[in-house]
């Protein structure tokens, strides 16, 4: 095929699941969210870890998810005694958009993924985002969204057989984690909300918008 023939449009959301409340709800918490398959290559005992590590009664965890029999035990010992993380799970993706919109920042910190589609998805439901670097959600999102703060995204640290972290590169990495949630903590405490251009900016990577721009492709080729 042609190289000149093939478009790349990106990926999508769908934005009759995953949008902003009508009016942000703000608690006397900062409820931060995890949702991902537990288990070690998703990050999920080093968020565990750096999140005890804030040492801050105002902030809570949730970790949507289920575990499976090898993860099981372990997610439970990292959790236990500790009444502001919650681990559960939701019924379907309408369940989660409702879950999403509950909550004020999304936390990504996998060792791999290809896209990162469920910070996209977060951010249209009107969360501040933390997440790893994936240069294909870079790319994406472009450097707008980035420079705007609504997003953060961690250096990686070194991988082996694809989403394995090389241990002596983790306390730097959770370090650098911590710092990224501090930020984003600091702009739900000051109730920061998105400016509309960044809402609209997000909106653009919907289904409809995504449809919108492949007609758009089609049009200007038939001309």
């Amino acid at each position: 095929m042609d190289r000149e023939k093939i478009i790349a449009v990106g990926g999508g959301f769908n934005q009759k699941i995953f949008y902003p409340p009508k009016r942000k709800n703000y608690t006397d918490k900062v409820r931060l969210v995890f949702c991902a398959k537990i288990d070690p290559s998703k990050g999920i005992y080093e968020l565990i870890e750096v999140y005890k590590s804030l040492c801050l009664d105002d902030v809570t965890l949730d970790i949507i998810g289920e575990p499976n029999e090898k993860n099981k035990d372990k997610i439970k010992r990292y959790i236990d005694g500790d009444s502001n993380i919650r681990l559960y799970n939701v019924k379907n993706q309408v369940a989660l958009g409702h879950e999403l919109r509950e909550k004020d920042i999304f936390i990504m910190p996998s060792y791999y993924e290809g896209l990162g589609l469920m910070a996209i998805e977060s951010l249209a439901c009107g969360l501040y985002v933390v997440t790893k670097e994936i240069e294909a959600l870079m790319t994406l999102l472009g450097e707008e969204i980035k420079e705007s703060g609504i997003i953060k995204y961690v250096p990686l640290p070194r991988i082996y057989d694809t989403d394995k972290p090389i241990k002596d590169d983790l306390p730097e990495f959770k370090e650098n984690l911590k710092r990224a949630l501090l930020s984003q903590i600091e702009k739900i405490r000051n109730k920061e909300q998105f400016q509309e251009s960044m809402e609209e900016k997000v909106l653009s990577f919907s289904w409809e918008a995504l449809v919108d721009n492949m007609n758009n492709i089609t049009l200007l080729r038939n001309l």
